[in-house]
């Protein structure tokens, strides 16, 4: 099942909360919608539900399949949706709460008392919780009753699932094995997916495809390795982990940063002499050397060492008082034998530029 959304605007009051977002999801696909808060990814993922309706306007659609659903109710979407807070009924089983949604059908539509019970039983196997059925939700763990979320929301077999936040209330290690798990399932029953998060990790490990959304639209489209490698906007790049920014100007058709100059992109006419200039530059991206050496570099005291951890973080300030953060092996930092207070040198070895309008 195919989704596509067009042109879709919603405001509330005076907030817009979505201007005029499209997107398409393919047959199969788990896209995250990933963006800070009130940038529009739950207003977007409830229009897709049905929970919410779009601003009438004559070129916007929400579609399934090709199908204009945007006026169509809930109930005839045939969406699954699971929310951050599980949602269960505390009064049921974990078995009657996954049959909740075959139970309350129409009785021409519903399944037999046999059917239904094969049918939770499957999913309790599908999500590794055979033993728990007689459980009410207050026995279980927050991962455990996630999971009974997200049976429930697939024992209606949705042509859609949407997963709004779905771990966000949870410990991150927690988190951490069911984004895995969800991995794992998706590529099992293959059902079309949309994933709300804030959290970049979750994105970038879970999705096929990350749409990057900021103050209710599209920032880019793309999948993980598109988004995060090559950032089309100062915006993307900064929201897609840490970031070392460097304030600059256009100086002679450069873009200077103090002792470090960077041919900008051509444009037509070239680019007006003071133009602002920022260089963004991510921590493991930075090289420190003891003394200069010839490359163009930044002069910096280190302030702070942490070496707990995968790789050893660096906080460095620089003579212009900016703090700058550097990543490295602990093969590299045993080499260099870094102390807090030395002086030493940075330089990038990639960085993105962007350049805004005349200071």
């Amino acid at each position: 099942m195919s989704i596509e959304v067009r042109n879709i605007r919603k405001t509330f009051g005076d907030f817009r909360a979505l201007r005029g977002v499209s997107l398409r999801v393919d047959n199969g696909e788990l896209v995250a919608l990933l963006g800070p808060s009130g940038s529009g990814k739950t207003t977007l993922l409830r229009i897709i539900a049905g929970l919410e309706a779009p601003d009438e306007c004559d070129d916007c659609a929400v579609l399934f399949h090709e199908q204009d659903v945007t006026r169509s109710r809930i109930d005839q979407r045939r969406v699954g949706f699971v929310f951050q807070h599980y949602a269960l009924f505390r009064n049921m089983t974990v078995f009657q709460n996954i049959a909740f949604g075959l139970e309350v059908r129409p009785r021409k539509l519903r399944p037999s008392r046999a059917e239904i019970r094969d049918k939770v039983e499957q999913l309790l196997k599908l999500i590794h919780l055979e033993g728990l059925a007689g459980r009410y939700p207050a026995q279980l763990s927050g991962g455990q009753r996630q999971r009974v979320a997200l049976a429930r929301a697939l024992a209606i077999e949705p042509k859609v699932l949407l997963l709004d936040e779905p771990f966000g209330a949870l410990d991150a290690k927690v988190r951490h094995g069911l984004r895995r798990w969800l991995r794992r399932l998706h590529d099992e029953i293959h059902v079309t997916s949309i994933l709300v998060t804030h959290d970049q990790d979750e994105a970038l490990e879970v999705a096929d495809r990350v749409v990057v959304m900021n103050e209710g639209k599209v920032e880019q489209d793309g999948t993980p390795e598109e988004v995060f490698h090559s950032p089309k906007t100062e915006f993307v790049m900064d929201f897609l982990g840490n970031v070392n920014l460097f304030h600059g100007r256009v100086e002679s058709g450069k873009a200077v940063f103090g002792p470090l100059v960077i041919d900008p992109p051509s444009a037509p006419g070239g680019h007006p002499e003071g133009r602002a200039a920022r260089l963004l530059v991510r921590p493991y991206d930075l090289d420190i050397h003891p003394r200069a050496n010839g490359t163009p570099s930044i002069g910096a005291r280190v302030k702070r060492i942490q070496s707990a951890g995968a790789q050893v973080r660096v906080e460095l300030e620089a003579e212009t008082g900016e703090m700058i953060q550097v990543e490295m092996t602990h093969s590299r930092y045993r080499e260099m034998g870094l102390r807090t207070d030395e002086q030493v040198y940075c330089s990038p070895r990639d960085a993105k530029l962007f350049l805004g309008e005349g200071i």
